[in-house]
């Protein structure tokens, strides 16, 4: 019989309470070690729900007494490079949620650090596990049909602009860490094509919630038109036109397009899908799904069985210089801007929010 995995989680918040936790309940073949939180009561609520693991509030003194294999990071956005790289040199495997750095140059050294010492890292780029989502990605390697067009949208529900945000700025931030991540890696995996250049438009409101949109350039001549936002309800859904028709994929649905995904009326129909699925709880359980999943395919991968759809380091450094671009043009008040561009901290992009 295989020993369990032993991991050890560092942050123990509301995406870790919301989906990690219930997937490790559920999981089989995988072991908590121990948690940390910078929150004392947050890491031993997190250590009760778990069975009454061990509980640190510092990371070091998680990895100083506790031994394990792998480490799932569940922490802020900036405390994820610094927390793999204590994870990495300790030649552990990592899961950890998206993005894998805030910073593109920390993202490429962390891929290039698990790929020199033989270790698995893995990005949390959940949609990829969707059913919808590999129907659409199987759908398209089975045609060449070269250059594609794709619009992708996803706005959550949330993140309403006269209470959640400061400024222009930290709205920003938040799409950027948040949702943006989620669009560029899907529309690279899709198309089976690395983006070389995004250009941003301007910071809006929509139903008073702010909104982010780009046009990324794809190496193969591709585009892809990318929405992020937070309002009222859930709005999802990839759409991929090429020579060969339109594909269609909601959170719960994939099917090829035909008049109906091509027009107005289609647009409506997939309103009415994104509400009906959100109010009968489909994309929360759909979303669950996915998050067991890729537990799963974590342990396989650990294991040395990576599942195509898995979202390696590189994947996720990939994502994070396509998010660092988009960050870039922002502040180029929208100019095309390379993925291989210098290093910005998207810290001190300034926005600029129009009607």
């Amino acid at each position: 019989m295989t020993d369990p995995l032993r991991l050890v989680i560092f942050g123990c918040g509301r995406v870790f309470r919301r989906f990690h936790l219930p997937a490790l309940l559920h999981a089989e073949g995988i072991e908590v070690a121990g948690v940390t939180d910078r929150d004392e009561r947050a890491a031993r609520a997190a250590a009760d729900a778990l069975g009454g693991v061990p509980a640190f509030a510092d990371a070091g003194e998680l990895l100083e007494a506790v031994p394990a294999a792998a480490a799932l990071v569940l922490a802020p956005p900036e405390a994820h490079a610094p927390l793999v790289e204590r994870a990495l040199a300790r030649d552990l495997h990592v899961l950890v949620e998206k993005p894998l750095a805030t910073r593109a140059t920390a993202a490429g050294r962390l891929a290039a650090v698990a790929r020199d010492r033989g270790r698995w890292l893995q990005v949390g780029f959940n949609r990829r596990l969707r059913p919808s989502l590999r129907a659409l990605a199987a759908a398209l390697r089975a045609r060449d049909a070269g250059p594609r067009r794709l619009r992708l949208r996803l706005r959550t529900p949330g993140g309403r602009w006269d209470r959640d945000f400061a400024d222009e700025e930290s709205a920003c931030r938040a799409l950027l860490f948040d949702l943006a991540p989620h669009l560029v890696d899907l529309a690279a995996w899709l198309a089976a094509s690395p983006v070389e250049a995004v250009r941003a438009k301007p910071l809006r409101l929509v139903g008073g919630g702010p909104e982010l949109a780009a046009e990324l350039r794809l190496a193969d001549g591709s585009r892809a038109y990318c929405t992020v936002g937070y309002g009222r309800r859930l709005e999802e859904h990839v759409i991929v036109q090429d020579p060969g028709g339109i594909l269609v994929a909601t959170p719960w649905t994939f099917h090829r397009g035909g008049w109906s995904a091509a027009t107005g009326f289609g647009d409506r129909l997939r309103r009415l899908a994104d509400l009906g699925g959100a109010r009968l709880g489909f994309a929360r359980n759909l979303t669950q799904r996915s998050f067991d999943s890729q537990l799963a395919g974590f342990r396989e991968a650990v294991a040395g069985r990576p599942r195509p759809e898995l979202a390696d380091g590189a994947s996720g450094a990939a994502a994070a210089r396509a998010v660092e671009a988009w960050a870039r043009s922002l502040a180029a008040a929208g100019d095309w801007c390379g993925t291989g561009g210098n290093d910005t901290d998207t810290e001190d992009v300034p926005c600029l929010l129009s009607s």
